[in-house]
This record gives structure tokens, sequence and C-alpha cells, in this order.
């Protein structure tokens, strides 16, 4: 395996922070799911048979879904070309149990699933690092003409960023809609569908984001940056203390386990969502990113979290969100792709982010304005008001964020860590702080409903039955030096928006993502004035 002939490039710098973390085992993958409407009841075999009819097509449009990474534990790791892909390798095919003879709700069911999924290492011999799973729900009389699946796309966080997520959907959508769900390959096509892939050793990967545009640094940003990270707190002020749930531990105190609460916000609502951020000239991630600050900063003390977490040491207990004297901070990723020229439909990891500050005083005036337990019609304009403020100042930082951009921005700092194995294990220092409280992260609308493909003529001659993409659902696993929760974001255009929330257990109690989930779901009767 070690033949150069393999060898594709060296990984990247930023791709890097990613088999650092495979390395340590404190990041596991990234899912995009999407649950699709289609025609009939196939069978289990039936449906094995078409999804798995669509992967030759996959491995020649995505050359990420061909490689592995060698070397994760050195200085120097290389992605090199997987010679044979075998299908049960990357396919897998099941019906989704529910929870319980009652009928409890089928998503919880999902939910868990993904929740299992996420805590799954990558294996570190050369193997690809994606994988699909498809989940039948089962039929009931009512549907008995149609069948919903979902579909994860499970990948390691290497080889793609989000939108890599939506751009596999967008190949495999295309691919499906070619086949019957009951028959599988088309007529043109061999029924005899390879177990075995072999791929050609022409395959090239997109480079990595450094090579593709510099990342300039001003002595003032480069200043700062070094400044926050090794000059003793007497010597500059010294930030705010945030709420972040409970400090980084380590994996024999708190195991890596995945937790995940859903949403969907149906679609009226999300139409509702985006003329009020229109009107209020905003994105609808500045929106949901001030709905999630609102909410932490009114939410009752944690009390699934562990107290003290650090018997005997010199941690400060900070699970209590509404903590006075605590602000939050923020993460938003945003994509690098309009810097790098790379297409939304490919598969790479071209991502950065910025940080904002929700400093105490402002928590302090969301929590007057929604103290009582009845709020009257001025307090609740003065709640809301609240809300497009925050949402106004984390667009216009958006704005400045993207106009400078790739300028002072974080990933150019990435040269100057020597060690990024070093660079993980520092941050599970005794008692270390995370160093955000939450994230929001939104992949934005995906172009899906029933895909009628290139040349509709001809796709009129030989109609191919709908394979309908309903909604998607992005995810991340538990990320035990990341913030302590993670607001996960994507729609289907037209259709309804899904969030997810993700946190590690143990790390804030469940109360806290019930409590986003509660008013991420509630923000369009909110705004409505209800």
């Amino acid at each position: 395996m070690s033949n150069t002939n393999n060898l594709l490039r060296p990984v990247g710098m930023l791709e890097k922070l990613y088999t650092a973390r495979q390395v340590l085992g404190i990041y596991n993958s990234v899912i995009v799911t999407a649950t699709y409407t289609v025609p009939s009841n196939p069978t289990i075999d039936q449906i094995y048979s078409t999804v798995s009819a669509t992967i030759p097509a996959l491995l020649r449009r995505h050359s990420a879904l061909c490689c592995y990474v060698e070397g994760q534990a050195t200085p120097t790791p290389v992605f090199r070309r997987v010679q044979n892909i075998t299908v049960s390798d990357v396919l897998q095919v099941s019906d989704l149990e529910i929870p319980n003879a009652q009928g409890e709700a089928k998503g919880g069911s999902l939910v868990k699933r993904l929740e299992e999924l996420h805590d799954q290492p990558w294996p570190l011999d050369a193997k690809p690092l994606w994988k699909m799973v498809v989940l039948r729900e089962p039929p009931s009389p009512s549907t008995a003409s149609e069948l919903q699946l979902h579909i994860a796309f499970i990948y390691h966080h290497v080889i793609g960023d989000g939108l890599s997520g939506l751009a596999f959907h967008k190949s495999l959508l295309r691919e499906l809609s070619r086949r019957s769900p009951s028959t599988g390959s088309p007529a043109s096509e061999s029924s005899q569908i390879p177990k075995v892939i072999s791929i050609p050793d022409s395959i090239k990967l997109i480079e990595p984001i450094e090579k593709l545009t510099l990342f300039p640094l001003s002595w003032s940003f480069l200043a700062k940056q070094i400044l926050h990270e090794y000059a003793p707190r007497w010597l500059v002020n010294a930030p705010a203390p945030i709420w972040a749930g409970l400090p980084v531990q380590r994996l024999e105190n708190l195991p890596l386990r995945s937790r995940l609460k859903v949403i969907s916000i149906p679609a009226d609502e999300v139409a509702l969502l985006l003329k009020k951020c229109k009107e209020n000239k905003v994105s609808l991630t500045s929106l949901l990113t001030a709905s999630v600050v609102a909410r932490l900063a009114t939410m009752s003390p944690d009390p699934g979290a562990d107290p003290d977490p650090d018997p005997g040491g010199e941690t400060e207990n900070r699970t209590e969100v509404n903590a006075p004297s605590l602000a939050l901070k923020g993460i938003t990723p945003y994509s690098l792709r309009r810097a790098s020229g790379t297409s939304n439909d490919e598969i790479a990891n071209q991502i950065s982010a910025f940080s904002t500050d929700y400093p105490a005083e402002l928590l302090t005036r969301i929590r007057a304005a929604s103290s009582s337990p009845s709020p009257s019609i001025p307090q609740k304009a003065q709640f809301t008001q609240l809300l497009w403020e925050i949402s106004r100042t984390h667009h216009a930082q958006t704005q400045t964020e993207l106009a400078k951009c790739p300028r002072d921005n974080v990933v150019g700092l990435l040269p100057y860590i020597s060690d990024y194995l070093d660079f993980y294990k520092r941050k599970f220092g005794r008692g270390r702080e995370r160093e955000a409280s939450f994230e929001v992260s939104n992949l934005g609308a995906f172009e899906g409903g029933e895909w009628e493909g290139e040349g509709k003529r001809e796709e009129e001659k030989h109609p191919a039955p709908a394979w309908n993409l309903e909604s998607l659902l992005f995810t991340q696993g538990a990320a035990p030096v990341g913030p302590a929760v993670s607001v996960n974001v994507v729609s289907v255009r037209g259709g309804p928006l899904t969030v997810a929330v993700g946190w590690q257990e143990g790390v804030v109690g469940e109360s806290v993502a019930e409590g986003l989930v509660e008013a991420l779901g509630g923000l369009a009767g909110l705004l409505r004035g209800e």
C-alpha cells in the first residue's frame, strides 16, 4: 500500500487539524442525511441494489471518495488512493426500528442511530473515509403506495466540509433518479452490480486550501493572536469569563458520546423567517445565532452537568448558564470556496470561522426583557428588538469578515502550528476552559425536490420514477475540545429547515439542548407576536 503510484498528495494544513483529532479520538465524523419519499414499497435487497448501482458514478465524480490517509500520527500525513473499494464497506441498508410498541416518534429512532454512527471511529487502514447508511421507515397502511428512506452520508472531516455533504447528495440524487427503487439499474445498465470497484490511478484530489489562495496576515492581527495565546494574563487584559459547559475533560474522565436533539421547522414558517430577515436586512444565520444567545441568556441553571468535574481542583463551576457574571462566545463557520474558486458541487475541506463575544451586560438586558413569567406586549417587543439588535451586529461582523477574506484569516495562522497533536493535547490541560459557548453552522438551502435531470426532453422520452428529496439533516458528533453545544442548520429550498443541536454527553445537561430546540422552533411564532 506504500506504492508511490498510490500517492495523491500531502495532507494540507487545514486538513491536518482533522487527522490529529482522529489520532486522539476527539472527533469522528460529519453526517448529512437526506430523507426521500419513493414510490412503491421496495425490499431491502432492492434498495441495496439501487443505491449500490450509483456508487461507480459517485466515485468517478468525486475523487475525495477514493482516498485514505497514511501517517496520521506523523508530522507529514499523506493522502493515498484506495486501490479497490468493496461496496459492502461503504454501504449499509436496514430497517429503521420504531423505539417502542406505542409508535414513539420515528425521528427519535433516526436520531439515536445518528448518535451511534457519530461515535464510530474510522479504521486506520487503507479504507475509504466515508460510507452511506440507508434506513427504511416501516411502511404503514396509509403510505402503502410510497416509502420513506433516510440516506445518511457519513464522512471524515479531513475529506470534506459541510457543503461537501450537499455536493454528495446532489450527485446521489441525480444518479438515483435514473433508477427505479424496485429494480435498481435502468434498462441500459447491466443488472450485475460489482461488489468490488477498482479505482484508476489517474484520479487527482483538489489541492489543499493554502495552495489555492494566499492568507496574508497584518502585523496587528498576528500580534493580537500571539498575545492571546501566549502572553500571561497580568500582561494583557484577561478575557471575560464565559459560560461553556464543563471544562475540557480527558476522555477517560468523560467518554466520547454524541448527543443530538433535532427539530424541523415547516416551510411556511421558514418563509416567514426569511421575510422578516429581509425586512431587517440580516441573514437567517444571524437571526438563528441571536435566538441561541437569547435562549442561553435566559436559561435556568443547568441540572444535567456534573457540578464538580474536578473534585479538589481549581476549576470554576460554570455550568449555570444564566450566571450574571458570565458572557457568551459564539463561533460562526463559513466557506472559503469563494476565495479559492472551488465549486460548491465539489467534495473538499475549505472552511474558516470567526468568533463573536456577547458580554454579560448584553445578557443582563436580555434577561430583563424576558423576566416576567407572562411577558406583557411591551416586554415582548423589547425582547424582539434585542433579537434584531444582536442579529444586525452579527450580520455586520459577518459582512466585515467576508469582505476582508482571505486577509487576516485564522487559517493563515496554521503555519505557526509546529505540532498538531500537541496543539490539541494542550487543550486537555487540567481544568482548561472551552474557548467558545456555542457554534451555529448553516449550510444554506439545497436545491432539492424531484430531480428531473439535465436534458429534460430526453428524460421525458424515458421517464424515471421520482425520488423526492423532502428534507435534509446536518449533524456533527461530540467535540471534546470544541464549543459546549453546536447548532447545525440546513434546509431544502421551498421546504422545511432542520436544526440539530449537538453536544458531548456530560458537558451540558439535556435541558440546554431542549431549551435551544424550543426557542428555535418557536422563533416564527415569536416574530408573529404570539
